[in-house]
């Protein structure tokens, strides 16, 4: 959900995402948009749509010349799509992610980091992330990280445990979902 000037809302499709490569394509132009933002922001511009003052000091604090990104899931191709549209970004890395469009035979010249789980396979399952990795051209790294499952990334291991007795989740669904890693290394991996 997206509120813009004018209080106007913009929702999510009921069913989800289901056009995946238009999902990509839009959140790489909505890296790109905020990236023009703090770029105006860190000469002293204020890019605020309504024009209310911005807070002090924020001219000079943003290092436009340090920009990384990363995403999970779908942000993981939002991440390297946006790098291949906006140099700005100087790295990136997804998290049990994929990619989708153009960037996948393009390839990346700048640092890029995959990291995957055993259980959905990634680099062993999914050809275009497979074509991706061969076409980056700057330092790559994979990982796999032992245990995980697709939401062992972000809050979901920690929260989806919780309910699960009591909406009676089958153990096999829950482990299909955050994987056998222990909850504080699942998070203790996420935060430096």
């Amino acid at each position: 959900m997206v509120e813009f000037p004018g209080k106007r809302l913009a929702v999510g499709p009921p069913a989800g995402v289901t056009d995946f490569a238009k999902a990509v394509r839009v959140r790489a132009a909505d890296t790109t948009f905020v990236l023009d933002r703090l770029a105006a922001i860190a000469v002293g511009d204020n890019p605020d749509a309504e024009r209310r003052p911005l807070p002090g000091g924020l001219a000079g604090a943003v290092d436009m010349t340090r920009i990384g990104m990363f995403g999970h899931s779908l942000g993981g191709a939002a991440t390297s799509s946006a790098m291949l549209a906006d140099a700005r970004i100087k790295a990136g890395a997804g998290l049990d992610g994929a990619a989708l469009g153009p960037v996948v035979t393009a390839g990346l010249d700048r640092p890029y980091l995959v990291v995957d789980t055993p259980s959905k396979g990634g680099m062993a399952s999914n050809p275009a992330l497979r074509a991706f990795w061969s076409n980056l051209r700057g330092w790559r790294l994979e990982l796999t990280v032992a245990g995980a499952a697709h939401h062992s990334f972000g809050d979901d291991a920690q929260l989806l445990p919780l309910p699960a007795p009591i909406l009676g989740t089958p153990p096999g669904d829950l482990i299909d979902m955050v994987g056998t890693i222990p909850t504080a290394r699942a998070l203790a991996f996420q935060v430096p």
